[in-house]
């Protein structure tokens, strides 16, 4: 009983999120086990950034908090607007304002996610042996070992840390981890992002190598690749995490950044012509072709083009009545052909960042990887990076 939980929870945190949510029903646990479980595959729809799976599993006038902490971040995850963003950080301030919920661990791992994604680092970390503390002394128990909760709350802390720059207190949290369970996946993971800090790639790498290769891990692997100027042996992990999971934004973030900073030697360019080649196939010949599939081809098509630096060829072809998808594209390639002025920046950024179906992968991309090309990787962040999903190089 106790392995499929941790086998559970592994899986979660590397990231395979489509095995949480598909196996879930499967197991018979412990009343306990399963509301754990059944948070877990809340969490992995907001990973996967299904936001709207979550607001409509849990009803807004749910008692149980750590509840009521997972919608209010699916609702802050679901929305740009600046100030429903405000409305659900004061939402959740009334949450905290609860002495229990200040004693939840979901709940403060929540409030801390939030607090990330806002940027607040230093507030976004937690006292999670106080909170430990304080949770014996309500219950009336002593010596009691130290629970699982702890180390996801010392993992965050961890990246907190780093986030910050702070490597010395990050080197703390790993040793309380290392106290708790050593051979803890968080515990991994926790040592790989600091060795990542420290720019000790092997380190890193051994760490990834020794664990299931989820497209988390794999991500892991091609950014220590990458870091160690190996590009093209950066590419492999990668696309095999993308065939693990098509939808993983991190995945495609990392590849479009390792395509950037790499040259485009013949090989690929026979690459991006193999792709527009076999683009021009009969859509009739391919008749499991869905709608999707068939704009996910077209845009692979203009993208290849824009590698090779045929813009012309992408403005002309693609017009008002496209997919919003191509209509971002399209946009890639006005930049790339025009003076990088600030006017047209302002003006291509606003028409992906105002566009209704912002929400999609590709526009995602595309107006990340204008920031980057503009050198705002803060910016360029916020589009590449889904639910907490980070790209972090």
């Amino acid at each position: 009983m106790a392995s499929n939980l941790g086998m559970f929870r592994d899986r979660f945190y590397l990231g395979d999120y489509e095995y949480v949510i598909t196996n879930s029903q499967i197991l018979d646990l412990l009343p306990t086990e399963k509301e754990e479980i059944d948070f877990l595959v809340l969490r992995s729809h907001i990973e996967k950034g299904s936001y709207q799976i979550v607001l409509d599993s849990i009803d807004p006038s749910s008692p149980k908090e750590e509840l009521k902490a997972i919608r209010l971040f699916a609702q802050y995850l679901s929305t740009t607007s600046v100030e429903e963003k405000k409305n659900v950080i004061a939402l959740l301030k009334v949450l905290l304002g609860d002495s229990h919920a200040q004693l939840n661990p979901n709940v403060l791992l929540i409030a801390s996610h939030i607090s990330l994604y806002e940027q607040n680092y230093l507030e976004a970390i937690l006292p999670v042996e106080d909170i430990f503390k304080r949770q014996l002394e309500i219950g009336g128990v002593e010596n009691q070992p130290l629970p699982f909760w702890m180390l996801e709350l010392l993992l965050l802390n961890v990246k907190l840390h780093l986030k910050a720059n702070q490597p010395e207190k990050a080197k703390c949290e790993i040793k309380e981890m290392t106290k708790i369970d050593e051979q803890s996946v968080l515990t991994s993971l926790a040592m790989a992002s600091a060795f990542m800090h420290q720019v000790d790639v092997k380190a890193a790498s051994t760490i990834y190598n020794n664990l299931l290769h989820t497209s988390t891990v794999l991500n892991g692997k091609a950014v220590c690749s990458m870091v160690d100027g190996n590009f093209d042996d950066a590419e492999y992990p990668l696309v095999v995490a993308l065939k693990k999971d098509p939808d993983n934004v991190e995945s495609l973030a990392i590849l479009i950044v390792n395509n950037l900073v790499r040259d485009i030697n013949y090989y690929y360019i026979g690459a991006y012509q193999a792709v527009i080649e076999n683009s021009q196939t009969d859509i009739t010949s391919c008749p499991n072709l869905s709608p999707e599939e068939a704009i996910e081809r077209d845009c692979l098509k203009y993208c290849s083009y824009i590698s090779l630096a045929s813009y012309k060829t992408v403005i002309d072809a693609i017009n008002t009545s496209s997919p919003t998808e191509l209509q971002a594209v399209k946009e890639l390639a006005l930049y790339l052909s025009y003076p990088k002025n600030n006017d047209w920046v302002t003006v291509c950024l606003k028409i992906l960042e105002n566009d209704p179906q912002r929400n999609k992968s590709f526009v995602r991309l595309i107006a990340g990887t204008i920031y980057m090309h503009e050198k705002n990787y803060t910016e360029a962040l916020k589009y590449t990076q889904q639910a907490g999903a980070t790209l972090e190089l």
